[in-house]
């Protein structure tokens, strides 16, 4: 643990108070391993033209980890095409093109 950090967790609705599927996230700081605050309700603001978009919070990697977790077990997955997943469905992509070539050449239909 770190004696300052962010930690942003979250987890899915009660079903019961709401109308879908619906994530809560929760932000807490902690110094010295107290927690110092909490996040309240964000509260969006108008941004000029050609401003830039200000930093809402920083998250280390391992509080990151902690929300991509609290993430995955709401059932939330990587996009189809990314991560390990990705990877998979691009390997298979690679044998059916190998299946073919050696199929052809040994002459087997």
């Amino acid at each position: 643990m770190h004696d300052n950090e962010t930690i942003v967790r979250a987890k899915m609705r009660d079903f019961s108070l709401s109308m879908g599927d619906e994530i809560e996230l929760f932000l807490v700081e902690k110094r010295d391993g107290k927690v110092s605050g909490v996040g309240q309700p964000i509260v969006i603001s108008p941004l000029a033209r050609g401003s830039q978009v200000p930093v809402m919070t920083h998250l280390d990697k391992h509080s990151g980890q902690m929300l991509i977790d609290d993430l995955w077990q709401c059932g939330l997955r990587p996009s189809e095409g990314t991560g390990s997943a990705g990877a998979f469905a691009a390997l298979q992509s690679h044998l059916t093109d190998f299946r073919k070539i050696v199929f052809k050449q040994l002459k087997i239909e």
